[in-house]
Parts: C-alpha cells; structure tokens; sequence
C-alpha cells in the first residue's frame, strides 16, 4: 500500500482484498495511515447501532425486511443476471490477534467504523447465485453501494479467470517454461483461448449453441442435467477441437484413414 502511494496517480486507490486477507489488525493499522480497502468478510461480530450482531444476522435482517435494492445487470457464468445490495454504518470493536514469538497474543485496539456492504447476484426467478458480505472504510460520497458491490464483482470476476488459468482449465501451476518472455507467450495465447469461451458463452445464436454443444461433446466431460455447460468444459472441448482441426488441414489424415489405423492397431475397438 506504501508503494503505490508513493506511485502519485491522479485518483484514490482503493484495494480490493479477498477474505483470506481479512484481518481486523491490518483494517486497524491501514485506517489511520489513509488507506482505503474493500474487503470480503467472513461472519464476525460487530456493532451496530449499539447493539451485538453478528454479520449473517445483519444481512438476513437486510433480506427479512427487504432492504436489498437492485444494483444493475451483471453476469453470472456468461447469463445476465441482477446484483442487488444494501448497507450499514458497523463498528468493529473486539480485541484482534497478533503472532508473537510463535504465540497469538489479544489486544484490544480502537472501535473501527466502517461500511457495511451485503451484495449478491440473483437470476431473474430471485435465486441467490452469489453474494458476498463486504467491508469497507471508503465514504458514501466517495462511491454508494451500488459502486463498492460493482468493484468487488470485478474482484470476483477476475477470480474466474484464475480458475481457468489453474485447476480447472490450462493447468498454469504445472507449466515448464523457464523464461519471463516464454511464460508471456503462453499467457498471451492462454488469455485469448479464455476470451473465446467467454464470448462464446454470451451468445445465443442457433450457431452459437450448436458450437457449445459440439464442444461439451469433445470435451469428454459430463454434464449436469440442469447445466448446459460452463467454460472449462468449453476450454477443454475448444482445445480438442482445435488439434483434430489441425490434425485434419495440415496431414494427409481423414476419417477413413483414421479408423483403418485404429482397427489395425487396436482390434478389439469397434471403429465402424
């Protein structure tokens, strides 16, 4: 944070965090020295309005008494959906926890307020896809609820993109190349594989549905009944896609050699 104020852009900086950085020693120590974050919380006990409440309760206070408001479309898995918010002034008053010498030690700091921000992404049914409990000491006037849910959601929407990028998609974590320079290359072209499934899923063609199904085909993967596909089912039958097109411009390889060679070389396959 020191190191981008240093940076002197022409606007505020505002860092968006995940939950796995939520600590109310750091919201302490980043307060008094003007830093602005947004935070994702897990269920923790606060103030508001005087009174104990753990974070669930405020939000299912929110959805009891229909304070949510809507927010604006968004996407959800590449189908337009709603995202919906509503807000409260909280104080995070409870003793935090530091490591010391390998030991947690208590101490107990100055009440925190900040805003509470609950946010969540619904179908047009009302069906919650996601929602996310958020925190944040940047002023109302500054940027309302509606914004602060919107800065996360892109937060979030990055987070898909690393979720192709690792487990479910291209594998990053196991790639071999050595070189800055290679390790671009490979990205470059893995972020371009990840904007054609996005845009493909954002389609609703007759060509459109026909290439999606085509591909979930290829993939080998099943599906669920009620999931058509998602994108890396998408990824994975684009990439097999793209190496049996290959494999079929640029080889004397067709269909009916392929299967001549498949019967001699693996009988007991039935190839017809």
């Amino acid at each position: 944070m020191e190191e981008v104020d240093s940076w002197n852009l022409s606007r505020r900086v505002v860092h968006v965090i995940d939950r796995e950085a939520d600590s109310l020693r750091h919201f302490r120590q980043w307060a008094p020295l003007g830093h602005l974050f947004l935070v994702r919380r897990d269920d923790r006990r606060v103030l508001w309005d005087g009174e104990s409440w753990l974070l669930s309760e405020i939000v299912e206070h929110f959805d009891q008494a229909e304070e949510f408001e809507d927010a604006g479309e968004v996407l959800f898995q590449g189908i337009a959906a709603r995202q919906e918010v509503a807000e409260a002034t909280i104080v995070l008053h409870r003793p935090h926890k530091t490591l010391i010498d390998g030991k947690q030690r208590v101490f107990t700091g100055e009440p925190l307020e900040v805003r509470l921000v609950a946010a969540r992404v619904v179908d047009a049914e009302g069906y919650i896809l996601a929602e996310w409990t958020l925190l944040t000491n940047v002023s109302e006037e500054a940027a309302d609820a509606s914004q602060v849910a919107l800065w996360y959601y892109w937060r979030w929407r990055i987070e898909s993109f690393f979720k192709l990028l690792k487990r479910h998609g291209l594998q990053v974590e196991h790639w071999q190349q050595e070189s800055g320079k290679a390790i671009a290359r490979r990205l470059l072209v893995a972020a371009m594989a990840c904007v054609v499934v996005w845009n493909l899923q954002r389609q609703e063609t007759p060509e459109a549905e026909a290439t999606k199904q085509l591909l979930v085909r290829l993939s080998g993967r099943r599906m669920k009944r009620d999931v058509p596909f998602t994108a890396p089912v998408l990824l994975a039958g684009y990439f097999v896609m793209l190496s049996m097109c290959d494999l079929l411009e640029h080889t004397d390889y067709d269909l009916r050699k392929i299967k001549t060679l498949a019967a001699n070389a693996l009988p007991f396959l039935d190839t017809t």
